[in-house]
């Protein structure tokens, strides 16, 4: 489950972010149905006394998966700013974001690795802050002509490629050509801009985005034999940035815990819960002109995971992130300019299997 915790780096690594983006309605009108997942379900405990199980990928050759990928993000500031008078003393922000993909298994090739196809169904953006109202949806024609949201309107109607070993890991990414020329037409870059170069710049960012959605939807097995209560941690010194380039040198610890094995909807699945904390190792950073002070920072996550033990792809995920922080900014010789900022954000994840 390494990757999991690699993704909640990132995500924390982003902290300062204002960013936000969130879920839909769960429902039967989505692409694909209703979720494969019921909260409301009881599951029952499953026992898995193999010595040696192994939790890896191995679908059948023309399965296909189709998957909502929700995000629900709501954030707050409070500031005084006597340094660069032009933050406002109050933020809010919400936001309702949703993404249907499917992916069909493609080809099982001989080192056991799974080749998918991969395409977007719908994608659908809502965002309130102040007095911005965002509301986007590729069901729109309309919409999908405005620039603002061109990432997102081109994705619609193309077929990627990508592989993956038997462990998770996103080895590839490949058929993007006609997106790349897609960007470059929708975004009416100038002849100029249209250069070898740029086009590999453009496909290579392509490839990134596509591979963080794939992030979502899949997951990274360990390469050993996986057991109820088996433990996996990781603990690192990151820096994490709390204000534009200003960063602080915090402690990341992170454990993943293997739940066991239950049955839902007539499924046996392999239960995981990953907890992750951020400790700053450091509160206070000077140079000769300003001095950068950090405050009741938390930065708490915690993951449910649900994969099908039968094929190892991912019916449930659930990522609950809360953060907050305070931040002074002073100037050492004149006492009276300064930035005070508190901030705080809570995300919600979900990414669910559909019938």
């Amino acid at each position: 489950m390494q990757p999991n915790v690699f993704r909640t780096i990132t995500s924390i690594v982003l902290i300062s972010s204002f960013a936000m983006m969130g879920c839909s309605k769960k429902g039967s009108d989505a692409p694909g149905g209703a979720a494969i997942f019921d909260s409301t379900e009881q599951p029952k405990t499953v026992a898995v006394n193999e010595p040696n199980h192994y939790i890896y990928f191995r679908p059948k050759v023309g399965d296909i998966y189709r998957y909502r990928i929700t995000l629900t993000s709501s954030a707050g500031a409070e500031t005084d700013d006597q340094l660069y008078k032009q933050f406002p003393k109050s933020e809010l922000a919400s936001s309702t974001n949703s993404y249907y993909l499917k992916q069909t298994v493609k080809a099982i090739r001989p080192d056991s690795s799974v080749e998918f196809t991969l395409s977007f169904d719908s994608i659908t953006l809502k965002l309130d802050k102040d007095t911005t109202h965002i509301n986007f949806s590729t069901n729109n024609a309309k919409a999908k002509e405005d620039l603002r949201f061109a990432t997102f309107a081109i994705l619609i109607g193309e077929n990627f490629g990508f592989y993956i070993n038997k462990y998770g890991d996103v080895k590839e990414v490949f058929n993007t050509a006609g997106l790349v020329e897609k960007y470059i037409k929708n975004m009416n870059l100038p002849d100029s801009a249209n250069t070898p170069k740029n086009r590999d710049l453009i496909k290579k960012s392509v490839e990134s985005t596509i591979a963080d959605y794939l992030g979502r939807t899949m997951v990274r097995f360990p390469e050993k034999p996986m057991a109820k209560d088996s433990v996996m941690t990781v603990n690192q010194e990151i820096n994490v940035p709390v204000w534009q380039s200003i960063a602080f040198p915090m402690r990341l610890d992170s454990k993943t815990t293997m739940d066991g094995f239950q049955e839902r909807s007539g499924k046996v699945l392999a239960s995981f819960t990953t907890v992750t904390t951020v400790t700053p190792t450091k509160t206070g950073i000077d140079d000769p002109a300003a001095t950068a002070t950090l405050g009741n920072m938390k930065a708490n996550v915690r993951e449910l995971v649900l994969v099908e033990d039968a094929t190892g792809m991912l019916v449930h995920r659930e990522i609950k992130d809360e953060r907050g922080w305070d931040f002074t900014l002073s100037v050492k010789k004149q006492q009276d300019k300064f930035f005070k900022t508190h901030r705080n954000s809570k995300d919600l994840t979900t990414v669910d299997l559909l019938r």
